[in-house]
């Protein structure tokens, strides 16, 4: 997976998405469990807002080497 030296937290791009969703399409339901799902991983992990850190994300992607290797930088960052 290449990044454009970003971190993006899955939690909050699936809350991002979950204001995407055709709710006319019948989606509705599957986007109020998602965010529930990610409201619960919150209290779990006693996470009071977002981005996360680093620390609590855990692993993360680091695409620097890519980058450099190929000599080039992203021209757009979170899209």
């Amino acid at each position: 997976m290449l990044t454009d030296l970003f971190v993006y937290d899955w939690w909050s791009l699936i809350l991002g998405l979950c204001g995407e969703i055709d709710v006319e399409n019948g989606d509705d339901e599957r986007a109020k469990t998602q965010i529930k799902w990610v409201g619960e991983l919150m209290e779990e992990s006693q996470v009071r807002a977002f981005p996360r850190s680093a620390e609590q994300l855990g692993r993360c992607y680091d695409t620097r080497e890519f980058w450099k290797t190929f000599g080039l930088m992203p021209t757009r960052a979170r899209l």
